[in-house]
């Protein structure tokens, strides 16, 4: 007879086995010089809860107060999103089929795309929420919205998303007047978020899912050993 627990030995030395793996090729660090780098050079603080799919970046920019929120679950985040620079795309119809394979073997080497929100808040005016994804280096942006309550914009309970299904998020970002974008783009260069933090995010992103994927295999490990 096969004892209820014949599997969890097995189970639990292989994930011993594959934490010990990460490991060893984990860098010595315990902060990675990129982050170093950045919060050296930039005036963002970091906001990261171990256990939590959320970081954000906050920096106080005259009266304003800034909070870029991005989320590290990349699998289930679908988008067609529109570049900030307004820059148009090439027709699909004109696109032959070896530049078809050309483009797959450089989607392969993109990053995944990032889900990021940013929110800028002023006192007594509310707050300006830019919903945006994060894709190779740049911010793109889907929707520019309004809120008079600035509790609201940046929150991603379940309860916040609630109260916004009745507002109006603001035009999709594509129908806007191409001056309108470039200058919502310098608008946020002002206050520092551009390029360069993209692609922190991007580098921060897979550094947490690295650090969470390590705790998850610790945590699991100790669950479903018996001894």
């Amino acid at each position: 007879m096969v004892s209820h627990n014949s599997y969890n030995k097995e189970l639990a030395i292989k994930l011993a086995e594959e934490l010990k793996y990460e490991k060893e090729n984990e860098s010595d660090s315990s902060e990675p010089s990129f982050i170093k780098d950045f919060l050296s050079e930039n005036p963002f603080k970091i906001e990261d809860k171990l256990g939590s799919n959320e970081v954000a970046l906050t920096r106080a920019f005259g009266n304003e107060k800034i909070r870029l929120l991005f989320d590290i679950n990349t699998s289930e985040q679908q988008a067609e999103p529109i570049s900030l620079s307004g820059d148009e795309e090439e027709d699909d119809n004109e696109i032959d089929e070896e530049d078809e394979d050309e483009i797959d073997d450089e989607s392969a080497e993109q990053s995944l795309p990032i889900r990021c929100s940013i929110t800028i808040e002023k006192p007594g005016k509310g707050a300006l929420g830019f919903e945006s994804i994060i894709a190779d280096g740049v911010f793109l942006i889907n929707y520019v919205s309004y809120y008079q309550d600035a509790k609201l914009a940046g929150d991603w309970t379940a309860e916040a998303d609630w109260k916004r299904r009745g507002f109006y998020p603001g035009p999709s970002f594509e129908t806007l007047d191409n001056d309108v974008q470039v200058l919502f783009e310098k608008y946020l260069e002002e206050r520092g978020i551009n390029t360069a933090v993209a692609l922190f995010i991007s580098n921060y992103a897979e550094y947490k899912e690295q650090k969470e994927y390590m705790k998850w295999l610790e945590n699991v490990r100790k669950f479903v050993d018996v001894s």
